[in-house]
């Protein structure tokens, strides 16, 4: 679970369950992880905010297809980014999009 340090009342989390995001005063966990890529799935690997914008996050999935999910989608190490909070796009995008190296 990540905790904004600009946005305090902003929590994110992934786990073996998806990806989640609680804003305060708010009380339930919404599920941003469905914007994922079919393909990939939301679970994974910590989750990684960015310092300095709380719409702006890092996620590192795990194929989630075996009973011991420690493998990665295709056996590829990959980030996938949102600069939304996780929040859908239009129909023609999506929220996550895989992060290229060097992009904050």
């Amino acid at each position: 679970m990540r905790l904004h340090p600009l946005a305090p009342d902003r929590l994110y989390q992934q786990n073996h369950c998806g990806i989640y995001r609680l804003d305060r005063p708010g009380e339930r966990w919404q599920r941003i992880g469905n914007a994922m890529p079919k393909a990939i799935g939301d679970i994974g690997f910590p989750i990684v905010l960015h310092p300095r914008d709380p719409d702006t996050l890092w996620v590192f999935p795990m194929d989630g297809g075996t009973v011991l999910a420690a493998r990665l989608p295709g056996g590829k190490p990959a980030a996938y980014v949102s600069r939304d909070g996780g929040r859908l796009g239009t129909a023609r995008t999506r929220a996550f999009r895989p992060s290229r190296a060097g992009s904050p």
